[in-house]
């Protein structure tokens, strides 16, 4: 049994900063562009970051300049445009966590952006009022005015959050910048293109783009190509909005990049890109199998390909036992199809599969599938008795588990193994407590298991008890300090709110299991706890007394842990 410290919040360290052209307006819009540059820095730095020719790590296309929780250490830029409805004063706004600056243009100019109002420490979310250095001073704006505006946020530990706001003429209140009055790119220019700015694995250049929002009669000319400096003009003085740049092997090649722009009325556009998909071939399937000792599996591999001409299989066993020695990577004669056929399986078919598809532009290898020949029960302990009062056997496997009798007290017998801790113990002095320590290693070499324990929990005021805990502590073997940084999975009969949970850990990070009995485990009774794991299938399914409680996909696969910490009784914290 333990009592696992609560968790406290730190304050993370998150940069961002934001960019944007505003042009309030009742015109249908698009969205706000923010380019995300990872790892954090002072405030200074970030607003040099943004300023600077580092190109960001990822690129999001944002309905409005807002968002709460997203990462940790990061710097980001929002860019977008949007046109004002009216004549009259607006008030720009800005909340973050941590500090944040907020800078306004009353051209389209982003160079001539002045800061106008900041956030020396951090706010809540979309909370305008924290301080008074959030607000802006009063902008004279005239219906159809284009202006531009940015921001750079640095944050901490701990939540983050940015909003940009504004207030003005028909606006009530505070609101953030709505995707009605923003867009992405210039409004005098086409926008939404797509494929989007740099997709890949395109097969047919069918591109299309949004019509610009302040222009009426929009003429387009479209330049395409695999050299952004000599782009040829493929459509001239058009109306629609798509033309068709052509298709992998009718005018494209395999794995190029190309690129193209759309000049609206004559004025240059941006620049977009492309990139064709590969010529070689593409898994649309793989598939392990599972099947009982003596039965035939199949194991699958489907594959495609954009070029023309034939595919090849070959299959591998990735690991061979013989004769003593191990072999890797070992082909097989008979996998040369996209179906490998295992007929009787044995204990000594299992293991892990693939399989390598070819064509004439080259080879694709599928993940690694795996043939589980499931051999039934494999470990059992019954609590009938125990020759010397400590050994506890397993009738089925031969893995003999121990019982660690701290109280004194604790006894098995009657199909019992009857702990008498009273609540007080705990796992970080598991010498002052009863538990039962199971081998180490039963776990990570399985890809699918089925666990059923039944136990009586005495109902015990005593929050985070274990009815088991299995995997191993940041310690390691035999210690109980904590289990933030491990991989590991328990059952606690009282969380501290009266709620049973299942709880997974992969190298610290928590996966709980939601329940649909919002109560505790039921104390005084005799209860059947059913865990299934499958690693196959990708899912965790918890049962109590054979009614499901809840499923989830599986947090971490069952090779992943080491498994020196298998406790009934025993947690990993301490």
């Amino acid at each position: 049994m333990s009592n696992v410290p609560g968790g406290s919040k730190m304050r993370k360290v998150t940069l961002v900063a934001i960019v944007a052209c505003l042009m309030l307006s009742t015109v249908s819009s698009a969205d706000v562009l923010r380019e995300i540059w990872w790892g954090g820095a002072s405030i200074d730095a970030a607003i040099a970051l943004v300023q600077g020719d580092t190109p960001a790590d990822q690129v999001d296309i944002m309905a409005e300049p807002t968002w709460v929780d997203i990462a940790d250490n990061y710097v980001a830029k929002v860019s977008g445009y949007a046109l004002a409805p009216a004549d009259g004063e607006y008030t720009f706004y800005v909340a973050s966590d941590d500090s944040s600056r907020l800078y306004v243009s009353q051209n389209e100019n982003m160079a001539d952006a002045v800061q106008v109002a900041y956030v020396d420490g951090w706010t809540g979310s979309q909370d305008w009022a924290a301080l008074a250095s959030q607000k802006s001073e009063p902008m004279s704006l005239t219906e159809g005015q284009l202006i531009a505006f940015w921001a750079v946020m640095q944050e901490g530990t701990g939540g983050d959050n940015l909003a940009i706001g504004v207030a003005g003429p028909g606006i009530e209140g505070i609101i953030v910048l709505p995707d009605d009055v923003t867009y992405a790119t210039h409004p005098s220019k086409a926008n939404k293109p797509n494929p989007a700015d740099g997709d890949t694995g395109i097969v047919d250049a069918v591109l299309s783009w949004g019509a610009p929002a302040t222009i009426e009669e929009p003429s387009y000319s479209v330049y395409f190509g695999a050299d952004p400096e000599a782009m040829e003009l493929i459509a001239d003085g058009i109306a629609e909005t798509s033309v068709n740049a052509g298709s992998l092997g009718d005018g494209l090649d395999f794995e190029t990049t190309y690129y193209w722009r759309v000049d609206t009325n004559g004025e240059a556009g941006q620049v977009w890109s492309l990139t064709t998909l590969h010529g070689r071939p593409v898994i649309a399937k793989a598939q392990g199998a599972a099947v009982a000792p003596g039965g035939d599996a199949q194991l699958i591999c489907e594959a495609t390909s954009a070029a023309a001409g034939e595919l090849s299989y070959q299959w591998y066993r990735e690991k061979v036992v013989m004769m003593g020695f191990v072999l890797n990577d070992v082909a097989l004669p008979e996998g040369v199809d996209a179906v490998l056929n295992v007929a009787g399986a044995t204990i000594d078919d299992e293991g892990y599969y693939y399989c390598v598809v070819t064509n004439e532009n080259g080879s694709t290898t599928s993940p690694l599938l795996f043939l589980d020949v499931q051999v039934g029960l494999i470990h059992r302990w019954t609590f009938d008795e125990s020759a010397d009062g400590v050994t506890i056997p397993d009738v089925v496997g031969g893995a003999d588990a121990t019982l660690m009798n701290g109280t004194g007290a604790a006894v098995i017998a009657d199909g019992q193994a009857t702990l008498a801790n009273d609540g007080s113990q705990n796992s970080s002095t598991a010498a002052a407590g009863d538990y039962i320590d199971l081998p180490n290693g039963l776990i990570s070499p399985l890809t699918q298991m089925t666990l059923e324990c039944w136990t009586t929990w005495d109902g015990t005021d005593s929050i985070w008890q274990r009815v088991y805990d299995m995997g191993t502590s940041n310690g390691g073997e035999d210690v109980s300090n904590g289990g933030d940084q491990t991989t590991w999975f328990c059952v606690c009969p009282d969380n501290g709110s009266r709620v049973l949970q299942v709880e997974y850990r992969r190298l610290g990070r928590d996966s709980i299991l939601p329940v649909t009995d919002n109560g505790k485990l039921a104390a005084g009774e005799e209860v059947l706890i059913t865990q299934v794991h499958d690693d196959i299938a990708g899912i965790v399914k918890v049962y109590i007394n054979g009614t499901i409680i809840g499923a989830y996909k599986a947090p971490a696969m069952l090779n992943e842990f080491i498994d020196n910490n298998l406790w009934l009784g025993r947690s990993q914290w301490g």
